[in-house]
């Protein structure tokens, strides 16, 4: 037995503390700690555990109920634009500018991005073949080269980046 505010209780039965939230629990309330997580007050004090808080009820119209173990469930978009398609594990965001982009399957979440074959070139999912670089309004394809200005030339990387430096064409006296 112990003391609490005053009363003789079971060890058993003793409340938890619980400090992100500032509030004591009673021996078996179970409390949401966000979005993903439900704590319960046990013997052995606060225990949490990843769940899911939210049921599909709670989506929106246009929107899909995930919920992947190990993951935080939610409400993900079900429509996407440009190409992009619902992927239901993780939305992996590879584009002209970062063709190798890899996700962190510990965090990455499910969405829209573009199908697997495709990246994103800021407007809609394209082929890597057809990533462009974008010079002052402009697109170049990877290895074309451009004159700007009087004494600058450009020529788009590999990487979809224009690359530019100070030319000055020189001419001939005669």
């Amino acid at each position: 037995m112990v003391l609490n505010n005053g009363e003789c209780i079971r060890a058993i039965d003793c409340p938890c503390y619980y400090p992100p939230h500032e509030k004591f629990y009673k021996f078996g309330a179970t409390f949401a700690k966000d979005e993903c997580t439900t704590c319960a007050c046990t013997k052995g004090g606060i225990e949490c555990d990843m769940d899911c808080n939210i049921s599909p009820e709670d989506c929106q119209e246009g929107e899909v109920f995930e919920n992947v173990p190990g993951k935080c469930c939610g409400c993900f978009p079900s429509t996407c634009t440009n190409g992009m398609e619902y992927q239901s594990i993780c939305a992996c965001h590879r584009t002209c500018t970062n063709l190798t982009a890899t996700c962190d399957m510990d965090t990455c979440q499910p969405g829209c991005a573009c199908p697997d074959d495709m990246v994103f070139n800021g407007l809609e999912c394209v082929e890597p073949t057809q990533c462009t670089c974008e010079y002052e309004g402009k697109s170049y394809s990877p290895g074309e080269i451009w004159v700007p200005g009087e004494c600058t030339m450009c020529k788009c990387m590999d990487d979809h980046t224009p690359s530019c430096g100070e030319y000055c064409p020189i001419t001939q006296c005669y």
